[in-house]
């Protein structure tokens, strides 16, 4: 495997500009420890950069259709918004258009869903793309969970050659994450983290086999890296023998840095 990461870095390097090429290297050869201090340096310095976000969002949801493959259930259209504080991001949802079985429905029963799904939101903890995604590397965070590093990816991660990173919870804790993390080797961002529940939950009507996410991130014209696509599928039982198999991707769109925004739009979301 280190012989195969080295030909295929070497190719790559091969191509770059000589002083382009000095720098991969010099980075490639960083420690684990030096490669977290670039990725959180890199993060701090676009959160200092970022006050609020906008996004357009869709997300579609299928279920299995019982012949080898997944029909679309529900699609929603959304705008979502961001605030970023020191310590926190407040985070707001608002349903515009719902979708069922590829029909639009009514505004009332759009926000009949919306109310649903923010409800079933807050019962469960479930998390959004507000929370922070590098918290196992923080601090705060490093001392819930063990990060292996695995060397430099030996296939490019959506064309990037990336730092991969094995993150595992050192509890089984709903709340904390196992996963794997994709890290540019040249400016450190984010690419890609697949990652699932460190326990899986449930309850006495619902219970889950199996719930695995993915969250992508690209770069924008202006040199910010941000959300691009949530990929998230799952399986288990509902009430006792019905099985449920799931998949749902959400898209982020035009993004829209620092437009300025009322406190007040957060409001219900915090109470």
């Amino acid at each position: 495997m280190k012989c195969r990461q080295v030909f295929i870095l070497i190719s790559v390097l091969a191509l770059l500009p000589h002083s382009v090429r000095i720098s991969a290297q010099e980075e490639l050869a960083l420690e684990p420890d030096a490669i977290i201090q670039k990725i959180l340096s890199v993060d701090a310095k676009q959160r200092s950069e970022i006050q609020s976000l906008v996004f357009d969002a869709e997300y579609i949801e299928k279920e299995n259709n019982g012949k080898g493959g997944y029909d679309e259930k529900i699609r929603l259209e959304k705008k979502i918004r961001m605030k970023f504080l020191s310590d926190t991001v407040w985070y707001n949802e608002e349903y515009l258009r719902y979708y069922k079985n590829n029909e639009v429905r009514s505004a009332e029963e759009c926000d009949e869903v919306a109310a649903e799904r923010k409800d079933k939101k807050k019962r469960r903890g479930s998390r959004d793309i507000s929370w922070p995604m590098l918290l196992p590397f923080k601090p705060e965070g490093s001392g819930g969970y063990t990060k292996t590093y695995q060397g430099v990816d030996d296939t490019t991660v959506a064309g990037y050659v990336c730092h991969h990173f094995k993150v595992t919870s050192t509890t089984e804790d709903e709340d904390k994450i196992n996963g794997d993390y994709f890290f540019d080797a040249a400016s450190f961002q984010l690419i890609r983290v697949r990652f699932c529940p460190a326990k899986l939950g449930g309850n006495l009507m619902f219970k889950l086999d199996k719930l695995e996410m993915a969250l992508s991130f690209a770069p924008t014209s202006d040199g910010h890296w941000l959300p691009q696509q949530f990929d998230i599928a799952g399986k288990g039982k509902a009430a006792f023998f019905i099985d449920v198999d799931w998949q749902g991707t959400e898209y982020f769109h035009n993004p829209q840095i620092n437009t300025g925004m009322s406190d007040e739009i957060f409001q219900s979301d915090r109470d």
